[in-house]
């Protein structure tokens, strides 16, 4: 199918944006880790809370059709709130797992269809909450 040109502006402004506030997302997360002493710059796929008692990693990731998944390692954490929300904070997936060991392994597939740009998979607890980017493509 064949885009007009109103379609195809707002096509390319919408990843614009995207791009746009993941840089400043990252800019600001580097900017604090950067002049904090106690959380050094980390350059993983994995994300730790302040005592290192948390690791996620989220996949496949740039996402298209299918299953998402999801790997935690979560210490001696024992309740965590898993929420898919899109950049304007619709919450689009939310489940609360109780983890039975540090390792746990979550997949599931999005109730609706994902358009292509930029969501959030979040990971919190009662003391922490961790962001990562999902980027869906056509």
């Amino acid at each position: 199918m064949k885009r007009t040109f109103t379609q195809n502006l707002i096509y390319k402004a919408k990843y614009l944006f995207a791009f746009l506030l993941t840089f400043s997302i990252s800019a600001i997360y580097i900017q604090a880790a950067s002049f904090d002493g106690n959380n050094p710059v980390r350059k993983s796929e994995s994300s730790f809370n302040n005592a290192g008692e948390l690791e996620v990693k989220l996949f496949p990731n740039p996402y298209k059709e299918g299953p998402i998944n999801l790997e935690i390692e979560s210490g001696s954490l024992k309740s965590l709130d898993i929420t898919l929300y899109n950049t304007i904070g619709k919450v689009l997936y939310n489940k609360q797992i109780n983890p039975t060991s540090s390792f746990t392994e979550l997949t599931f597939t999005p109730e609706v269809k994902l358009t292509p740009g930029l969501y959030f998979m979040s990971v919190s607890s009662s003391n922490f909450k961790i962001a990562k980017k999902l980027i869906v493509n056509e």
